[in-house]
């Protein structure tokens, strides 16, 4: 809504989770949902959305910085996908983990990180 609101363009948010739904209707983008790791649910804000094909990404996108971080990330989605395991986005109270992926009863997580500064990790 900033970014509409910063080059003034009004759209409701309405239209905006409207056009979100026929996207991801198409194949285009996938959704995955925020999942509270504390409290084991899934919470009904805050969801990510991760292309189905990272060359989508590059079409109008050929003179700005490759953003290794966001493509591993969704890369990793799309594998934990392919392998059939329901992928969330996790949720703790100071942070996110990149990815909660559930298959009947079991559950893992996933942390992706295209460089690394120290060793530790916190």
């Amino acid at each position: 809504m900033n970014y509409f609101k910063s080059v003034d363009r009004k759209v409701s948010a309405q239209t905006l989770y409207n056009y979100l739904d026929h996207i991801q209707t198409s194949l285009i983008v996938s959704k995955a949902q925020r999942y509270d790791i504390r409290g084991k649910q899934i919470l009904t804000t805050l969801d990510k959305y991760f292309l189905t094909d990272l060359g989508l990404g590059r079409i109008h996108n050929s003179g700005y910085k490759l953003e290794m971080g966001a493509m591993l990330e969704n890369i990793v989605y799309n594998e934990l996908r392919n392998r059939n395991y329901d992928v969330y986005v996790g949720k703790i109270p100071n942070g996110e983990v990149d990815f909660v992926a559930v298959k009947g009863d079991k559950r893992e997580y996933y942390q992706v990180a295209f460089l690394m500064e120290r060793d530790k990790i916190e």
